[in-house]
């Protein structure tokens, strides 16, 4: 654990010097190590509750700008022109063929 090194000091911008050698600051860098971690408790289970309610709802979890070929946020119905303009867009392209060695002679193989 970064407290149990002693000599080392941390520097923050907010709060200053803190020396984990000495008991003061070791308490008050554990509380707020303890205060992080209960808020990032809270934005989960905000989270969670966010993802339930949409969810008994019926409502996509999307929220924010409309995704490209939607009509809405709510992805309710496809845009045609975006969608056609998805539609268009070429996939992945292949993968160059592997070399693979066999007895000591060098052939080109097709991706499997």
């Amino acid at each position: 654990m970064l407290l149990d090194h002693p000599g080392r000091l941390l520097v923050s911008v907010a709060d200053g010097d803190c020396d984990p050698s000495d008991p003061a600051s070791k308490f008050l860098l554990r509380q707020k190590a303890q205060m992080a971690e209960y808020e990032l408790d809270q934005i989960k289970a905000r989270v969670r509750r966010w993802h339930r309610q949409r969810a008994e709802h019926g409502w996509p979890l999307v929220s924010g700008r409309r995704p490209f070929g939607w009509v809405d946020s709510q992805r309710s119905a496809v845009e045609p022109v975006e969608a056609a303009v998805i539609e268009y867009v070429p996939g992945p392209t292949p993968s160059p063929p592997r070399r693979t060695a066999s007895r000591g002679a060098r052939r080109t193989c097709a991706p499997r």
